[in-house]
C-alpha cells in the first residue's frame, strides 16, 4: 500500500515558519497558559482545550543530549508526519531561522508544551511534553545550582498544573560509557529531585542512534537508575532528504539507495516512537505529591544543616572564649599571690644601652663595629657585626626574638639586660593586688555565663542531630536518590567543614577536642526522646532561635577577645 504523503500538515493548530532546502517548516499555533519570569518557566497550549485524558512527560538529560530534537521528533510522530511529506514540523527552532518568536532562550527555560488532540494526530490523548534545561551546563557549577533550584520550583509550585507524570524520561546519548563517570553525578542529582513512586515511570531515551541499538540500561543500574525498559531513538533522520536527486545536509546529492537508507531509518524511528507511547498509554499516572513531600524534605535539611553549624560555631566560640578567660584568670591568681603581702621587693628587668666602641678591642673599632637592635623587642639581636661579620638576613625571621629582619635597627649602642630588685610601697602591691581581685571576680561571673550558654548550645546540638536523624530517614523512604549518613558521619562533615572555613579553631582548639566533642554530642544526642508526631515542630523552634542565639553568643565571645584585659605579673 503507497504511503500517503501531504504537502500540508494535517493538523490546523499550526503556521508556516520557513522554507529550507527540501522543507517547509511548520510551528505550533500556541499561547501561554502560565509564565512565571522570576523563575524562568513557561506552560504553553496549542489547540482547543477538550475533555479527553492528558498524558505528561517530563524529559531530562544532560546538555547535548538531544533533547530538543527527541521533542520535535515526538511532535512530527503524534501529528501524524511521514517519510515522504514535504513539511516537517518544530516545537523548537533546532536550524537556525531568523525567525524563532519568544522561543529564542528556551534551553534555559523550563518549557511545557500542552498538544490538545484534533483531527490527524494518532493518538486520542491530549499529551503534554516539557523540556528542561541540560544537565552539566559548560557554565559551571553556579549554573548548574541554578538549573536546580529551577527544577525545585517547578516540581513543588502546584500553580504550574503538573499534578501526576506518566513518563519521567531521561535523556542520554547511546554513544555513552563507563569513561563518563561525570555523567553518574550529575544523574544522582537529577534522580535526588523526584519521590521514589516515580521509579515505575522512569524511561530511558536514547539518542544519536543511527548505526545500532546501544544499550546503556546496564550502564544506568550502575548509577542508581533503574529502567524496564530503553528506547532508542535515530531522530537525525528527521531533517534528512526524501527524494532523490537533491542536495543532503552535507551538500553530496542524494540517490535511491540513500533515500531507502534514510526512509528505513524514518520508518524504524516511527516504530520505536509508537512502541513509547503505546507503553505511556498503558502506565498508571503517579502523583507528585510524594516528589513534594520530598523536595520540602530536602531544603527543610539543608537549612537545618546551616543552622546546626552555626550552633557548632557558637558552641565553639563559647569554649576559646573561655579557654581564653581561664588563662586570663590564672595570671590574675598568680598577680594576687605576689601582691597578698601588700609590700615587699619586686624584680625587674632593667636594660641599658652601652656604646659598641666600649666593648671591642682597639682594631675592631675600626672596622665599623654595629649591632642589630630589634625596635619592637628593645633588645640586641645579634654579635657585634663588622667588615670581617656578616649581618644578619633582613628578609629573615630573627633567630633571637622571633621578629621580622626589617624590624631590626643597626645601631652602635648594645641593649643590655639584667634583673634588679626594687623596693615596693605597700600602695603600689595593694592597688595592684585589688586591681586584679575585682577583675577576677567580673571574669568569673563571665566564664559562668559563658559556660551556661555552651551547655545550651550542646543540649541544642545533641537534639538537633537526633532530629535531623529522623528527617534524614524520612528522606530515604520517600526520595530516589537520598543521600543517607549516620549521626557520626553527619556531625563530622560539618565539624571538618567548619574548620577548613575558620582556621583560627584549628589552631586554638587541642588536637583530641574534635573526638571528645562528638562522642559526648552523639551520647546525649542517643538520650533525646522525641515524639515522632511533634518531631517537625521541635526542629523548627530550635530553627527559629538558633540565629538569635547564635548571633548572641558570637557577640558575647568576641567580646572577650576583643577587650581581654592587660595581664599583671
Amino acid at each position: 500500500i503507497a504511503e500517503m504523503t501531504s504537502k500540508m500538515p494535517k493538523i490546523k493548530n499550526c503556521e508556516l515558519v520557513r522554507n529550507l532546502r527540501d522543507f517547509s517548516y511548520y510551528g505550533p499555533k500556541w499561547h501561554i497558559h502560565v509564565h512565571d519570569e522570576k523563575n524562568n518557566i513557561k506552560i504553553y497550549h496549542v489547540g482547543q482545550p477538550n475533555d479527553l485524558q492528558t498524558k505528561v512527560i517530563l524529559l531530562i538529560g544532560e546538555t547535548g543530549a538531544g533533547k530538543t530534537r527527541l521533542l520535535n521528533s515526538l511532535y512530527n510522530h503524534i501529528c501524524s508526519v511521514n517519510f515522504h511529506d514535504s513539511y516537517r514540523l518544530e516545537v523548537i527552532d533546532e536550524v537556525g531561522s531568523e525567525l524563532k518568536k519568544d522561543y529564542d532562550s528556551q534551553t534555559d527555560c523550563i518549557t511545557g508544551y500542552l498538544f490538545h488532540f484534533e483531527p490527524g494526530m494518532r493518538y486520542k490523548y491530549n499529551i503534554l511534553i516539557i523540556d528542561t534545561p541540560g544537565f552539566g551546563d559548560t557554565r559551571g557549577a553556579n549554573k548548574q545550582a541554578e538549573i536546580v533550584r529551577q527544577m525545585e520550583v517547578f516540581l513543588k509550585e502546584e500553580k504550574f498544573g503538573i499534578i501526576d507524570l506518566h513518563c519521567l524520561s531521561f535523556v542520554v546519548k547511546a554513544s555513552m560509557n563507563r569513561r563518563m563517570e561525570y555523567f553518574g553525578v550529575i544523574l544522582k542529582q537529577c534522580m535526588s529531585l523526584f519521590g521514589k513512586n516515580t521509579t515505575t515511570i522512569t524511561q530511558v531515551m536514547t539518542t544519536h542512534a543511527a548505526d545500532k541499538m546501544k544499550n546503556v540500561n546496564e550502564l544506568l543500574k550502575s548509577w542508581g537508575l533503574s529502567s524496564e525498559s530503553v528506547f532508542n531513538f535515530d531522530n537525525g533522520t528527521l531533517y534528512e532528504p526524501n527524494t532523490p536527486d537533491t542536495i543532503g545536509a552535507e551538500g553530496d546529492v542524494m540517490d535511491e539507495a540513500e533515500i531507502s537508507i534514510h526512509k528505513y531509518r524514518w520508518n524504524k524511528r516511527t516504530k520505536e516512537c509508537d512502541a513509547f507511547f503505546q507503553l505511556l498509554f498503558s502506565v498508571p499516572s503517579v502523583s507528585l505529591r510524594l516528589t513534594r513531600e520530598a523536595l520540602r524534605e530536602k531544603s527543610f535539611l539543608e537549612h537545618s544543616k546551616v543552622n546546626l553549624i552555626k550552633q557548632i560555631e557558637a558552641a565553639f566560640n563559647c569554649i576559646l572564649a573561655n579557654n581564653n578567660n581561664l588563662h586570663t584568670i590564672r595570671e590574675y591568681d598568680l598577680s594576687m599571690r605576689e601582691n597578698r603581702a601588700w609590700s615587699g621587693t619586686e624584680d625587674v628587668l632593667q636594660k641599658t644601652r652601652v656604646p659598641i666602641k666600649e666593648e671591642c678591642i682597639f682594631f675592631i673599632k675600626l672596622i665599623s663595629p654595629h649591632v642589630h637592635n630589634c625596635a619592637k623587642c628593645e633588645k640586641s639581636c645579634s654579635d657585634i657585626c663588622h667588615w670581617f661579620v656578616a649581618c644578619p638576613d633582613v628578609n629573615a625571621e630573627c633567630k633571637v626574638c622571633g621578629c621580622s629582619g626589617k624590624n631590626h635597627i643597626r645601631d652602635d649602642e648594645i641593649i643590655k639586660e639584667s634583673w634588679v630588685t626594687i623596693e615596693v610601697t605597700d600602695t603600689e602591691m595593694k592597688e595592684k593586688f585589688d586591681n586584679a581581685s575585682d577583675k577576677k571576680r567580673s571574669l568569673e561571673e563571665h566564664v559562668r555565663d559563658l559556660q551556661a550558654q555552651e551547655e545550651k548550645h550542646r543540649r541544642n546540638i545533641a537534639k538537633m542531630i537526633a532530629l535531623i536523624q529522623l528527617q534524614t530517614e524520612r528522606l530515604s523512604e520517600i526520595s530516589t536518590m537520598p543521600v543517607y549518613q549516620s549521626s557520626e558521619e553527619f556531625l563530622v562533615e560539618i565539624m571538618q567543614d567548619l574548620l577548613k572555613k575558620n582556621p583560627r579553631f584549628n589552631r586554638k582548639l587541642e588536637e583530641n577536642f574534635m573526638t571528645v566533642f562528638t562522642d559526648s554530642i552523639l551520647k546525649e544526642a542517643n538520650t533525646v526522646c522525641i515524639d515522632k508526631a511533634t518531631w517537625k515542630k521541635e526542629l523548627d523552634k530550635l530553627l527559629k532561635e538558633s540565629d538569635s542565639v547564635w548571633n548572641k553568643t558570637k557577640k558575647a565571645a568576641f567580646s572577650t577577645f576583643s577587650q581581654a584585659p592587660s595581664l599583671l605579673v
